[in-house]
C-alpha cells in the first residue's frame, strides 16, 4: 500500500514539473502556456540571411560603349574675298595637298583699284626719293619736315598696295591642309560672298583629312575617374569583318556633358589605306583600371528596380536598402562609390528573395575565402 502511495505520488510531482516547465507568466502575473507551436513561427519571422563586408580591391575590369569615327580635321572652306568663280579645280571625292589652288575667283572692282593704288604709290614713292636725295645732297633746298611728310605719305602708299595685293591673293583659294574633297557647293560662274564680312556666305567646297581618323566616344560617369590618357582599348568596325584595332586613348575632355553626363574622349586612328570612312559606328572596349579608394561588394549582393542599382544591409539585426553608384567591375565583384559604404557594413549576399525593408534578420557572416 506504501508502495502505491509512493508511486502516485512521484507520478504527481513529475506532472507539476513538466506544467511548470511549460507555462510562463503573462502581465497580470498569471501563467501563459507557450506552444511548440509558437516556438516555430518566431523562428520563422526571423529569417537567416548570409552577409559579407565590403572589402578594397584592385582589379581591372572592362567597359563596352560605342563610338563614331570623324575626320581628324575638317573644314568648309570659303572665299576671303567676294567675286565670282572663274575656274574650280576640284570635284567630290578629288585628294588635294596643303597650298594647293581649289578655286580661282575674279573681281574687275578689285583689279582696277589695284592699278590705281599702284599708281599713286608710284608718285609718292618718287616724291620721297627725289626729295631725299636733294637733303642729302644739299641741306638747305628742303626742310626735313618736308622729307618727313613725303616719307609719311610714301609709306601709307605702300601699305594701301599691301593691303589691295592680299585682297586679289585672296581670289585664289587654296586647301588649308591636305585631305579629300567631300562636298562642292558652287560651279564655275556663280558668285560668292567673303566668308570674312558676310554671315551668309556659301562655302566653296568641304575639305577633310582622313589619313587619320578621330573615334570619338562617351564614357559614362561612373567610369570617367578610372580612365587616363594612353589606355588601351580594342575596337570592332562592323562594316569591317574579321579586322580588330588595338588603340589607345589620345585626349579627355575633363569635363561632363550636363545633359547626357558623359565624358567625350577621343582615339586617333591611323588610316593611310583610308579603308576607315568618317561616320562609320565602332565597337569599343575599354580597360578600366580601379584604385584602392573605394569598396567593393560580390555581384550577387546587387539589386535592381527602374534602372537604380541596391544592396541590403543589416544594422543592428535590421535591413536596410541603400542605394549605390557602380564603378568598376569584373565577373566576380562590383565597385561602390558610394562614400557612405564602410568596410565594416553587413551586405547580405544570399538571402535577399525572403527579405523586405526594415525586416529583422538572423546574419550569418560568410566564409571570406568563399567570396572569390
Amino acid at each position: 500500500m506504501n508502495k502505491q502511495i509512493k508511486c502516485l505520488y512521484l507520478y504527481v510531482l513529475g506532472l507539476f514539473i513538466m506544467t511548470s516547465s511549460c507555462s510562463t507568466q503573462d502581465h497580470n502575473g498569471g501563467p501563459k502556456e507557450v506552444s511548440s507551436e509558437n516556438l516555430i513561427i518566431e523562428n520563422i519571422n526571423m529569417p537567416t540571411v548570409e552577409v559579407v563586408n565590403p572589402q578594397y580591391r584592385r582589379f581591372t575590369g572592362t567597359s563596352s560603349m560605342v563610338g563614331t569615327l570623324l575626320p581628324y580635321r575638317e573644314v568648309k572652306l570659303y572665299a576671303m574675298e567676294s567675286g565670282y568663280v572663274k575656274s574650280i579645280y576640284k570635284d567630290i571625292g578629288d585628294p588635294v595637298r596643303a597650298n594647293e589652288v581649289i578655286a580661282q575667283l575674279k573681281n574687275p572692282e578689285i583689279e582696277r583699284k589695284l592699278q590705281e593704288v599702284k599708281a599713286q604709290f608710284e608718285v609718292k614713292k618718287s616724291i620721297y626719293e627725289r626729295l631725299k636725295s636733294i637733303y642729302d645732297q644739299t641741306p638747305d633746298l628742303t626742310t626735313i619736315e618736308q622729307l618727313e611728310v613725303a616719307k609719311a605719305n610714301f609709306e601709307s602708299s605702300k601699305a594701301m598696295l599691301d593691303a589691295i595685293k592680299d585682297r586679289v591673293g585672296f581670289l585664289t583659294v587654296r586647301a588649308p591642309f591636305s585631305g579629300v574633297i567631300t562636298e562642292r557647293y558652287v560651279d564655275n560662274g556663280a558668285l560668292v560672298q567673303s566668308g570674312l564680312s558676310q554671315s551668309s556666305a556659301r562655302p566653296l567646297v568641304d575639305v577633310m583629312d582622313i589619313s587619320k581618323l578621330r573615334l570619338n566616344i562617351h564614357v559614362p560617369e561612373s567610369d570617367v575617374t578610372a580612365i587616363i590618357v594612353g589606355d588601351s582599348l580594342s575596337i570592332i568596325f562592323p562594316e569591317i569583318a574579321g579586322q580588330k584595332f588595338e588603340a589607345t586613348i589620345s585626349r579627355i575632355a575633363n569635363a561632363l556633358d550636363p545633359i547626357t553626363k558623359t565624358m567625350r574622349i577621343e582615339v586617333d586612328i591611323a588610316n593611310e589605306d583610308l579603308k576607315l570612312k568618317p561616320g562609320m559606328y565602332a565597337k569599343i572596349e575599354l580597360t578600366i583600371r580601379s584604385g584602392a579608394s573605394s569598396l567593393s561588394v560580390p555581384h550577387p549582393a546587387l539589386l535592381v528596380e527602374k534602372n537604380q542599382f541596391f544592396i541590403y544591409k543589416v544594422v543592428n539585426s535590421v535591413v536596410e536598402k541603400i542605394p549605390v553608384r557602380l564603378g568598376v567591375q569584373n565577373k566576380n565583384f562590383v565597385e561602390i562609390l558610394d562614400g557612405e559604404l564602410k568596410a565594416d557594413d553587413l551586405i547580405i549576399v544570399m538571402g535577399k528573395q525572403l527579405i523586405s525593408p526594415d525586416m529583422q534578420v538572423e546574419a550569418i557572416k560568410k566564409n571570406e575565402d568563399k567570396q572569390l
